[in-house]
């Protein structure tokens, strides 16, 4: 295991052929997801797959109101917009699970 900034990943070289993200991608705000994106894109192989497991939901009334109270909005994914990130950069080998 390693420690690394998920928008940098500095301690990784080379290419891999998976990406696991358990959590972590809807916890960044709006330009730190297009860093990690960036990065990830970097140290792809060709045909590599990026699996990601981040919460996805259209957020209601009051949810927005607390959001923009506490500055965590931009964590909230719409639905679709994890393949949306990922794929606007040709990545559509990316998986996601909607749960209601």
């Amino acid at each position: 295991f390693f420690v690394d900034d998920v928008t940098k990943l500095e301690s990784l070289d080379g290419e891999f052929d998976l990406f696991v993200d358990y959590g972590k991608i809807d916890d960044l705000g709006i330009q730190a997801r297009r860093k990690c994106v960036d990065r990830v894109k970097e140290l792809a192989a060709p045909g590599a797959k990026f699996f990601v497991y981040a919460f996805e939901w259209e957020p209601v009334w009051w949810e927005k109101t607390l959001a923009k109270i506490l500055h965590f909005g931009e964590g909230i994914f719409k639905p679709g917009e994890v393949h949306a990130l990922f794929e606007q950069d040709g990545i559509s080998n990316s998986w996601s699970f909607t749960l209601t």
